[in-house]
């Protein structure tokens, strides 16, 4: 859902903001430590936690 929020920012012409978003969610992927367990089996991360991290990587 974040990375169809950029989408959408891209199609409104906020590229910028859109490039931000990517980049936090490939920050927090690339960490490893905030993903839910369907992208990481083991962790128990929540999607809300999850979220925090993408808001707080921008």
């Amino acid at each position: 859902m974040i990375l169809a929020g950029a989408m959408m920012l891209d199609f409104r012409g906020e590229t910028t903001d859109a490039a931000s978003m990517r980049h936090a969610v490939a920050v927090v992927i690339n960490e490893g430590k905030h993903l839910t367990r369907n992208t990481r089996p083991g962790l128990t991360v929540i999607t809300t936690e999850m979220a925090d991290a993408i808001v707080a990587a921008m």
